[in-house]
């Protein structure tokens, strides 16, 4: 079965005003994953937490190209594999 995902960015403005609420909202109309580009205003550790709790499974990731080659690449892999 096919599974609906949104891309955290669409709902940047209300992400941004409050990120948890848009994440229940997002769960409360059917969406099955999000796509992100980080764990807004939460720790890692609530993120998945919440996530979990919602059943919204992560469906990727958006962070910019820099991040993930030099220096930043183990450390922004990581943090993504963490969510």
């Amino acid at each position: 079965m096919a599974k609906l995902s949104i891309q955290m960015y669409t709902v940047r403005d209300e992400a941004g005003k409050d990120f948890p609420a848009t994440l229940r909202a997002l769960a409360t109309i059917g969406y099955d994953g999000v796509e992100h580009g980080g764990a807004g205003p939460l720790s890692a550790a609530e993120f998945v937490s919440l996530t979990s709790s919602l059943k919204l499974d992560p469906m990727g990731a958006h962070t910019g190209l820099s991040s993930l080659t030099g220096a930043k690449q183990q450390e922004t892999l990581d943090y993504y594999e963490s969510l």
